[in-house]
């Protein structure tokens, strides 16, 4: 058994491309329906950004093949100049490039919120269809646990009123330090 993503993001595929291999959400269960009849489990992350497919199954090479057909269907493109745009990860490198997406750090705006709330949809429709069980469940719960962290420790460092209140009493203390120390009142 095999765990991989292929996909295209805002690096990898012009706008256009992207445009068409788009999958909305209201159409994501019948795409892991025409997907699952050649792929065990997938789930498939489609936003204005990317398009990914997360597939855990016995045959890696089959499944890819499988997999870029599906993505073809979709699509006016040859195999070939359709496969100039894709990347595919597997294993460990397939696992960190998902915890990197549902954080934010794969974002064409790094920290993006938005896509912890498609990664989830993608995953709860996949569940809920049947096609995201074991390995690949357990994957995604992780990933989802990662893109929470990550947003809450982006609250805490970003936000602002905590940083201006640290220079407030920052400058309180370097005023009353000052005037200890000015020539007027000799405090030693």
């Amino acid at each position: 058994m095999s765990l991989f993503v292929v996909g295209l993001n805002h690096r990898t595929a012009p706008l256009d491309l992207r445009e068409k291999l788009t999958v909305d959400k209201d159409q994501l269960a019948p795409a892991l329906n025409r997907l699952s009849g050649s792929v065990e489990q997938n789930i498939i992350i489609s936003t204005c950004n990317r398009l990914e497919v997360y597939s855990y199954g016995t045959d890696q090479d089959r499944d890819y093949h499988r997999v870029v057909d599906f993505l073809r269907s979709k699509c006016d493109l040859t195999e070939e100049n359709l496969k100039k745009h894709l990347y595919c990860l597997q294993g460990k490198e397939c696992a960190e490039h998902l915890f990197r997406v549902s954080a934010g750090l794969d974002s064409m705006i790094i920290g993006e919120r938005q896509v912890l709330g498609q990664v989830r949809n993608a995953f709860s429709v996949s569940t809920a269809e049947g096609y995201s069980k074991g390995p690949l469940s357990r994957l995604f719960h992780q990933a989802l646990r990662v893109g929470r962290r990550q947003r809450n420790l982006g609250r805490f460092i970003y936000k602002p009123n905590i940083s201006h209140r640290s220079r407030r009493r920052r400058a309180t203390r370097g005023e009353s330090s000052l005037r200890c120390r000015s020539k007027e009142s000799y405090c030693y």
